[in-house]
């Protein structure tokens, strides 16, 4: 006996689409203009100065964040090229994972939260190697 199976069934796709993954950071996403991963990526490919700090940081946290990750982020931005991945709610904050593909390999977050105005402000970022 011979059994057959339609066609339909062995090719039909599923009803979403996987995203890429990078094992560091998570499912890899465009960063669109309008979202927290593509306002994440205007960021990390902004080179770092007063008018970064003033776009990004809220007024409360500045001397602190520039005290903090002032030397760091003058190393690493502007980002030529990089990975955004999928942001993660967590309560009123998101964490959005990145990865560096150039100049060097590296990996990390950064955390925002969702201010009064309706603008983002980031609160900490971590980079790994």
């Amino acid at each position: 006996m011979i059994f057959l199976v339609p066609l339909c069934v062995l090719t039909s796709a599923p009803s979403s689409y996987l995203l890429p993954i990078n094992s560091d950071i998570g499912p890899i996403v465009e960063g669109d203009a309008a979202t927290i991963e593509g306002y994440a990526r205007q960021a990390l490919t902004t080179p770092y100065t007063l008018e970064w700090v003033e776009a990004y940081i809220p007024p409360s946290l500045a001397q602190g964040f520039v005290i903090t990750y002032g030397e760091l982020l003058s190393t690493i931005l502007p980002v030529p090229r990089i990975q955004m991945g999928k942001a993660i709610q967590r309560t009123h904050l998101w964490e959005v994972p990145f990865a560096i593909i150039e100049p060097t390999y590296r990996w990390g977050s950064m955390v925002w939260i969702d201010q009064d105005d309706g603008r983002w402000a980031l609160l900490s970022i971590s980079v790994s190697e």
